[in-house]
């Protein structure tokens, strides 16, 4: 029996000095959609220096034979062990992944920001929309072997001791799952169906008439969108995603001017299958400014946001004749230096992600 567990054993060891040699001198992939990030290089400094032997530890983890697919598995066999979240990330009922909501440090801070910020500016109409978790929202997809934190509570807080206009759209997304999927199943993102009742609800507290969603023409865009959530949980093999826009059914003549270039659409049509969020007006731009010729009136309003913000601004863009949008995540300038050259902006809205929240509001340059 020794005998054979020795045989065993050897085999095991070639089989696996085989799957490292044949990795080494496979080819050098540098980019993994499925993670969507940069896999390691190929070392090529001497091999016995301590530096190179943790970069050939690298290598040999992102491009070992088989690896997505042994990833995945592993997965499996954590769930089936009762451990459902994998690098923070709810693996969820019927091929559900949500985000796990973090509760937000110095919160006091944030508050006291957001507060001075409307002090210099009290003559301005301003809000703060916070986008809340999906499993906030959705609870029954989570695993039923979790605690999750309490998002809503912690919100209601941060609203409660602000000193200007507060939305809160947990019920009306709760509301709006009856009838549409609000959240993607991968992505922690809203689908445009929820940034559709995100709208609404800004309308309804701001007294203004929302466009009726029978009003829009509702388009696929994709029906192979794999999300953020998948490239934490390794979950390649789910059912993708669909992704769809809302366009007005009266013809509206855009402008939008970026940084750098000029368009007359408000989506990215260069995006990829594996980073469709992208098609709602590109990624990473710092600034955009977008202005709507079709409109009668002169109302413009200063979006300050992060990236979760992206698919609700088309439907802004319909009440306003210029909506300035500063994405505060690659902003670098002072806010109060624009809004103090842009005297004409007369409502300014938050919509942040309620998840790194306390990250995003107190670097503000303000």
């Amino acid at each position: 029996m020794k005998k054979l567990e020795l045989i065993f054993i050897l085999l095991l060891l070639m089989a696996l000095g085989s799957c490292g040699i044949l990795c080494f001198f496979s080819s050098n992939t540098l980019y993994s959609e499925k993670e969507g990030r940069k896999l390691s290089t190929k070392p090529k400094t001497n091999i016995l220096s301590n530096h190179s032997m943790e970069d050939l530890e690298n290598y040999y983890e992102d491009h070992f034979l088989f690896r997505d697919t042994l990833l995945e598995q592993g997965v499996q066999i954590k769930r089936k062990l009762g451990i459902n979240i994998q690098n923070g990330v709810y693996i969820g009922k019927d091929e559900y992944l949500l985000e796990e909501p973090k509760e937000i440090g110095n919160s006091n801070l944030l508050i006291d920001n957001l507060n001075n910020f409307y002090k210099k500016y009290n003559d301005k109409n301003m809000s703060l929309l916070l986008l809340p978790s999906h499993v906030t929202i959705n609870p029954s997809k989570a695993p039923s072997n979790i605690s999750i934190f309490d998002e809503s509570h912690q919100m209601k807080t941060i609203y409660h001791q602000l000193t200007f206009n507060t939305i809160d759209v947990i019920d009306i997304l709760r509301e709006g799952l009856n009838d549409y999927p609000i959240y993607y199943r991968l992505d922690s993102n809203l689908t445009s169906y929820g940034a559709y009742y995100v709208y609404r609800e800004y309308m309804k507290l701001n007294d203004m008439e929302e466009i009726p969603i029978t009003e829009f023409n509702i388009e696929e865009v994709s029906n192979n969108f794999s999300g953020d959530l998948v490239k934490k949980a390794y979950t390649f093999s789910y059912k993708k995603d669909t992704v769809v826009k809302f366009v007005p059914k009266n013809n509206v003549s855009l402008e939008v001017l970026y940084e750098d270039r000029k368009e007359t659409t408000l989506y990215n049509e260069k995006a990829t299958e594996n980073n469709m969020y992208e098609y709602f007006l590109g990624s990473n731009e710092p600034i955009i400014e977008i202005t709507n010729s079709s409109i009668d009136n002169q109302k413009e309003i200063l979006i300050l946001k992060d990236e979760s913000a992206n698919v609700v601004i088309p439907f802004f863009t319909n009440h306003f004749y210029k909506v300035h949008i500063i994405d505060t995540d690659y902003y670098e300038k002072s806010i109060s230096g624009y809004l103090d050259t842009h005297k004409e902006i007369k409502d300014i809205i938050f919509i942040y992600k309620m998840n790194g929240l306390d990250r995003k509001i107190k670097n503000l340059s303000f």
